[in-house]
């Protein structure tokens, strides 16, 4: 549990990284060949999920982690998750945590 805590900002540093590189990589091609027949959307989501799954590889590979299961799983929910923050920006991101967190004085059944 220690570990996973620890952990915190260097994946808020990765999903931060991930969302600017999403933001721009769709800005300069997005009018580009098919590319400008998608949405933008669809393109967000397939470019940040793209780009944690390159980056999970990277640091598995430089921290000799093996490839699990629940690392493929949280490789899509940071794609996931970074694509939102490219799309809607962080003080959405940060308005929907603290819709759902009790001690922020949220309530989950709003």
């Amino acid at each position: 549990m220690t570990d996973a805590i620890n952990m915190i900002p260097q994946l808020l540093t990765a999903l931060g990284a991930l969302a600017a590189l999403t933001s721009i990589i769709t800005e300069l091609t997005k009018n580009l060949g098919f590319l400008s027949r998608i949405p933008t959307d669809a393109q967000v989501i397939v470019t940040s999920l793209l780009l944690a799954a390159a980056a999970a590889c990277a640091w598995a590979e430089a921290t000799d982690t093996a490839c699990t299961w629940y690392l493929a799983a949280a490789t899509i929910t940071l794609g996931l998750l970074a694509a939102f923050v490219a799309m809607y920006g962080w003080a959405t991101f940060f308005d929907l945590l603290q819709r759902f967190d009790p001690a922020q004085g949220g309530d989950e059944h709003d």
